[in-house]
């Protein structure tokens, strides 16, 4: 990039007039040809359709079945080929995968070449004449634009519904970004334009993130979600200000409203702006950025104040279910693991919550892999000052020191009656009393089994546990002495 910095003109009146509305008409022209091309192809298809279903219709008047043969010929060779290209594209098969992953990595390839321009250059680079033979970036660039216009094109014909795919936000992005490149191409200029759009592939980094099983908490991704949704509009908004003041009021003869100020600038005045600070040190001179800055200060407003309050209560649940549970002062408390769902909560909390068996100060601690969902934070707010959740896994050294197992009272892992795979269940059960057995050998341990089980499912644990002297019960509810 450096080597190709010295082939911009400073002064874009050496080329000539400036031809960004060729640039935009471009991107402009491009979606209407998709348009267009969508319309002509489904009324083309109609016809045909039309034509080939009249003598169908003749042989079944007159009283002749159409046959196998005529059935086959109805099949479209269109439908085919999307099918195919749908199988190729799609998220659940690896070929898909690898698409989207190389889709993301050239988006943000293209993106860092424009970071690379716009934090070096201000007014220069808003249009320039280029020698594109020797600009690195540009060809780079150009490259990149190439495949991802074959991607777009792939997944313009596998796509269910073509029509919602061509407003998508993806084309969107592709129409203000691709073809540009190639009239830079034709006219040996280059524009700022709006490849700040590239942004847009921040919000996939979930999604990829899923794909690659780094993170599979549905809370953690929500919260990545919201998180690249406020960067992206940003980033975007940034990229919108700095073309607009740079360009200034073009239509005027002595250009006005025009500013030089770097795209990281105009980050900052996007960031003071979406958090309602609003200092004022920074703030656009042209017409349409002004213009641009007041549907941004409305959906900056709708934005914060529906993410920052998400944003707040996915922190503090996270904060919530996973810090240590701290035992107050002549407090006992029990441990409980297993199938832990809002029906087996109701019923222990129910059983253990009743009068005659309150008279010592008791917390129930449950112990799940899984986050709490809705009804189950609901009812944990009902019966919060002697029930505790903690996100875990009792196989794990620092979850056995988060429960304070050392200190329980007795340990209760709670059969699932409904198991698909009984003997894995088995196993768990197994692994799980031997490892809270290995941080309290004193510690009393009870496995609650289906009374009608006809499976031999736990025909292994009586024994194991009997012979540490714990107890093995067969009945619903819990009986606590």
């Amino acid at each position: 990039m450096d080597h190709g910095a010295s082939t911009i003109a400073p002064d874009v009146t050496q080329c000539g007039q400036r031809m960004w509305p060729v640039f935009l008409a471009s991107c402009l022209v491009f979606a209407a040809v998709m348009g267009l091309g969508l319309a002509v192809a489904r009324l083309i298809w109609a016809i045909r359709d039309y034509r080939r279903s009249k003598p169908r219709y003749k042989l079944v008047a007159d009283g002749r079945s159409p046959g196998p043969n005529k059935l086959r010929e109805q099949a479209s060779c269109m439908s085919t080929v999307k099918f195919i290209v749908g199988e190729f594209m799609s998220a659940s098969t690896f070929s898909g995968k690898a698409v989207a992953f190389l889709e993301f990595g050239l988006g943000m390839t293209v993106l860092f070449i424009y970071y690379a321009r716009v934090s070096r250059y201000t007014s220069a680079t808003v249009e320039s004449c280029v020698i594109w033979s020797e600009r690195l970036d540009l060809q780079i660039e150009f490259v990149c634009n190439i495949i991802l216009l074959c991607i777009f094109i792939l997944r313009f014909i596998g796509a269910m519904d073509t029509l919602e795919f061509l407003i998508s936000l993806d084309a969107i992005v592709t129409y203000f970004t691709i073809p540009p490149s190639f009239v830079t191409v034709i006219l040996s200029r280059d524009w700022i334009g709006l490849r700040c759009l590239r942004a847009c592939h921040l919000l996939s980094i979930p999604r990829y993130v899923f794909y690659s099983r780094l993170i599979r908490k549905a809370t953690l991704l929500r919260l990545m979600h919201i998180c690249t949704i406020v960067a992206t509009v940003i980033l975007v908004a940034a990229g919108i200000f700095h073309l607009l003041d740079l360009t200034g009021d073009d239509w005027v003869d002595n250009v006005t409203g025009k500013q030089e100020k770097t795209y990281w600038e105009w980050v900052y005045m996007s960031v003071v702006t979406l958090s309602t600070v609003g200092y004022g040190d920074i703030s656009p001179k042209s017409t349409l950025g002004q213009v641009f800055c007041v549907m941004f200060i409305i959906g900056a407003l709708a934005l914060f104040a529906s993410s920052i309050p998400e944003i707040h209560g996915i922190i503090s649940n996270l904060q919530k279910f996973t810090k240590p549970y701290r035992p107050a002062r002549g407090t006992q408390h029990i441990i409980v693991s297993g199938n832990i769902t809002i029906e087996t909560m109701r019923s222990l909390v129910n059983d253990l919550s009743r009068p005659d068996r309150r008279q010592r100060k008791l917390d129930i601690v449950f112990v799940n892999p899984e986050e709490p969902d809705i009804e189950m934070k609901s009812f944990l707010k009902e019966v919060q000052t002697y029930v505790r959740y903690v996100e875990g896994s009792l196989l794990h050294a620092a979850c056995l020191q988060n429960t304070k197992v050392h200190e329980a009272e007795a340990y209760l892992h709670l059969a699932n009656r409904r198991s698909d795979d009984p003997e894995k269940d088995d196993s768990t059960t197994l692994l799980t009393v031997a490892s809270v057995k290995s941080a309290n050998p004193y510690l009393r341990c009870v496995v609650q089994i289906l009374q009608s089980s006809t499976k031999s499912q736990f025909s292994s644990i009586p024994g194991f546990l009997m012979k540490r002297g714990d107890a093995v019960i067969c009945f619903k509810s819990w009986n606590w002495r």
